[in-house]
C-alpha cells in the first residue's frame, strides 16, 4: 500500500513538473532566485525620517547649526531617492518586463522598454558621481549589446536555429537582469561618497 502511494505521489510530481515546463514560453528568461525586494527603499526612507527627527529635536533645543546639518543630510537622502533609488527601480522593472515580452515574441515592445531604460540610466548618470556614471555606463553597454542581438534575431538569415538565437538573447537578458538588480539592492555602496547635483 505504501509503495503504491509513493508511486502515485511520484507520478503527481512528474505531472506537476511537466505542466510547469509547458507553462513557460519557449525562449523565456526566468530570473534567478535572488533578492529582488525593496528593502533599500525602506532603509533610505528610514534614514530620511531619522535625519528629520533629529533636526526637529535640535531646533527645539535651539541647536540651529546641528539642525542645519541634519537638514542637509535629509536633503541629500531625498536627492538619492529622486535621482537614483526610484529610477533604478523603474529600470529594473523595465528590463524584467522586456524579458517577459521577448518570451512572448513581442520584440518591438522589448525595444521600447530598452529605450526607456536607457533614457533613465543616462539621466541617473548625469546627476551621480564617478562611481554612479561608471555603473550606468557599463549597464548601457550591456543594453546596447542586447539590442544588437535582438535586431540580429529579428532579421536572422543565418543557418543558426531560432532556438539557439533565442538562447543567446535569454542569456544576455539574464546577465542584464542580474546587473540592474544589483544596482538597485546595492545602491548604497554605489552611492558611497556621491553628492547629487540639483536639477538645473
Amino acid at each position: 500500500m505504501r509503495g503504491r502511494f509513493m508511486c502515485i505521489a511520484f507520478g503527481a510530481l512528474l505531472l506537476l513538473a511537466a505542466c510547469r515546463e509547458q507553462a513557460v514560453p519557449e525562449g523565456s528568461w526566468i530570473p534567478a532566485l535572488e533578492d529582488t525586494g525593496f528593502t533599500y527603499l525602506q532603509s533610505t526612507g528610514e534614514k530620511l525620517r531619522g535625519s528629520l527627527q533629529t533636526a526637529r529635536e535640535n531646533l527645539t533645543e535651539g541647536k540651529t547649526s546641528a539642525a542645519r546639518q541634519q537638514l542637509a543630510e535629509a536633503e541629500e537622502t531625498v536627492l538619492s531617492l529622486l535621482y537614483y533609488h526610484v529610477p533604478i527601480t523603474e529600470v529594473r522593472q523595465l528590463i524584467y518586463d522586456a524579458g517577459r515580452l521577448h518570451a512572448l515574441k513581442r520584440t518591438s515592445e522589448v525595444l521600447v522598454h530598452l529605450d526607456r531604460a536607457e533614457i533613465i540610466l543616462k539621466r541617473i548618470g548625469e546627476f551621480g558621481g564617478s562611481s554612479v556614471q561608471r555603473a550606468t555606463h557599463e549597464t548601457l553597454v550591456m543594453i546596447e549589446d542586447l539590442r544588437l542581438t535582438l535586431t540580429e534575431e529579428m532579421h536572422a538569415t543565418s543557418t543558426k536555429a531560432p532556438n539557439e538565437r533565442a538562447e543567446t538573447v535569454v542569456a544576455k537578458f539574464r546577465r542584464l537582469g542580474h546587473r540592474v538588480n544589483m544596482l538597485a539592492i546595492k545602491g548604497d555602496l554605489i552611492l558611497a561618497g556621491t553628492h547629487f547635483a540639483e536639477e538645473p
